[in-house]
């Protein structure tokens, strides 16, 4: 009896010895579909416990939310779409520039089994000679409240950073984690809802001058493509 119970506990460590994973992949590169960008990626399941079966939504950075398709975890933990199509594409989101992207794997059984990851298709982003990687994700639905994430800082470094929206300047002194990492919330507050184009400027101690460009208000939610996507 003893030998028996051991051989069931290794059984089952071996089942769940990774949790399950969701990676996204960018393999197709882009078309272009009515005038609009369609970046293709891939999403890739692994470790799922085989047999059962999941649902997969889709979330947008607003809340709205919608489910796609079923899969069903293969013998290797794979998920694999239960209603095959000879078309490749198998999910088509429209997206705005700097708008971040869920995908939610969820166990249909009840269990609360469930895993998730997520992507910005179309980033606002600054890549520096210097090292510096900025980023400036949206937040609302009103396009005047961005997420600033910068990496590549010296360690609790403080600068002054400026953004300019409609002509005002509002100015903040920053200071960067002990890994040279910030996360800042920029938000702005528009008189013209229609916004337009404005800039996040990064002044550092060594005269370093960056400047990220970026629009706000509803020019800040107009489509700058879309997202297709392929389960594999």
């Amino acid at each position: 009896m003893k030998a028996t119970w051991i051989f069931l506990f290794l059984c089952c460590a071996s089942l769940y010895a990774h949790e399950p994973q969701l990676k996204c992949e960018k393999k197709w590169g882009e078309i272009d579909f009515q005038g609009k960008r369609v970046m293709r990626y891939r999403l890739r399941a692994n470790h799922f416990p085989r047999g059962m079966r999941f649902r997969l939504f889709v979330k947008w950075f607003n809340g709205e939310e919608a489910d796609i398709f079923t899969y069903k975890a293969n013998q290797k933990g794979h998920l694999i779409l239960e209603q095959m199509r000879r078309d490749p594409t198998y999910a088509l989101c429209p997206l705005k520039n700097g708008e971040r992207l869920f995908f939610v794997m969820k166990a249909e059984d009840g269990s609360p089994l469930s895993t998730q990851i997520s992507i910005v298709p179309f980033p606002i982003a600054l890549k520096t000679k210097s090292g510096l990687n900025l980023s400036l994700e949206l937040q609302d639905p009103e396009g005047e409240v961005f997420q600033l994430h910068g990496e590549g800082f010296c360690s609790g470094e403080v600068f002054e950073l400026t953004t300019l929206a409609e002509g005002k300047e509002h100015n903040y002194s920053v200071i960067a984690s002990s890994q040279g990492v910030i996360d800042f919330p920029v938000k702005l507050s528009l008189s013209d809802r229609d916004g337009g184009d404005c800039s996040l400027i990064i002044s550092r101690s060594n005269k370093e001058r960056v400047m990220l460009p970026f629009k706000a208000g509803r020019a800040a939610l107009s489509l700058a493509g879309a997202f297709a996507l392929e389960i594999k």
